[in-house]
């Protein structure tokens, strides 16, 4: 018993360090952990636990505030303890796309909303039950991504090809699935020009994939039928941004893997600052990572999860023990 006390306030330093956001991601078939205002990995969890395949997508909720979903391309949505890595169980959805082109994101009353890249976004139940379909418009839309906004709304990403011209809209539904309207985000012979969203506390956020035009990100708000607004990305690598995740307020984060020329990749991470409109803290990962659905941020713990996380890290120590 003084053992296990001494062990924990041996790690709560650790605790003081931890910033007020905690960032999760996809690497080598684990899901990290990482504080990137101390620039500091906090172990990983998961290993052998996910499912059939790598490239999978990752979801907080709300009603689970220490927890994180993760969704496999065999159908499966799993939970963890993020700051122990307790595996929770889960619930298989049925759809096997067998692609990491798959988001997940968790509604506010506990259905899932997933979006399959290049098809559509559908809603289950908690228990798996298929619920709806999302496609006012015919499957010539389809849909590449999605953001929930923190009342409810999903915002779904969605592009329709007509002759190798891209229409790019914002489609926003309740979180029931039905449909309110749309905003046009804008027309590009690029069928990657805006491939990952994300919403903050008053924006919806799309960015660019493997796109030629480079990293690019454009914002709207949660209203529909308004216009939308460029930020400033000039400076960086050619190739697009890997993903977005929000932050406190209207920060937006992204992540940017690109080759180093020593025969692999590196991915780097940077912060978008709503204020000057640009892009900037930028620095390498300590890991590269696997699939860019899988990115997500805690925002704003509280004091007990920094406790949790040290609590975990401890009981992995007494277990390699």
């Amino acid at each position: 018993m003084r053992r296990a006390i001494f062990g924990l306030f041996a790690l709560l330093p650790f605790c003081a360090l931890a910033s007020y956001e905690l960032a999760m991601y996809e690497s080598g078939g684990k899901i990290m952990r990482y504080d990137p205002v101390n620039r500091v990995s906090l172990g990983s969890f998961g290993d052998g636990e996910i499912g059939t395949y790598s490239g999978f997508s990752l979801a907080l909720s709300a009603a689970r505030p220490s927890d994180v979903a993760v969704l496999n391309p065999d159908g499966g949505v799993r939970w963890f303890n993020y700051a122990t890595g307790t595996y929770l169980g889960g619930v298989n959805l049925g759809w096997f796309t067998g692609s990491y082109q798959t988001k997940l994101s968790v509604l506010n009353n506990g259905n899932y909303l997933v979006t399959y890249a290049g098809t559509e976004s559908r809603i289950y139940s908690a228990t798996g039950t298929l619920l709806t379909t999302m496609s006012p418009f015919g499957t010539s839309y389809q849909g590449i991504s999605h953001a929930v906004d923190p009342s409810g709304n999903i915002h779904e990403l969605a592009r329709f090809n007509s002759d190798g011209t891209y229409f790019y809209y914002s489609f926003k539904y309740n979180s029931s699935g039905n449909y309110l309207g749309f905003t046009s985000l804008g027309t590009s012979t690029d069928m990657n020009l805006l491939r990952y969203a994300t919403a903050t506390s008053s924006k919806v956020h799309f960015s660019t994939g493997s796109s030629s035009a480079g990293p690019y990100m454009i914002t709207t708000s949660f209203s529909t039928g308004g216009t939308f607004t460029n930020t400033d990305a000039s400076g960086y690598v050619t190739g697009g941004w890997s993903n977005l995740a929000a932050g406190h307020g209207d920060r937006v984060h992204g992540l940017q893997t690109f080759g180093n020329g020593l025969g692999g990749s590196d991915t780097w991470y940077y912060s978008y600052d709503p204020i000057a409109n640009s892009w900037g803290y930028r620095h390498k990962m300590p890991t590269t990572v696997s699939n860019f659905n899988a990115f997500v941020m805690v925002v704003a713990p509280e004091p007990a999860g920094g406790l949790a996380l040290a609590a975990g890290a401890w009981l992995l120590l007494r277990r390699k023990k």
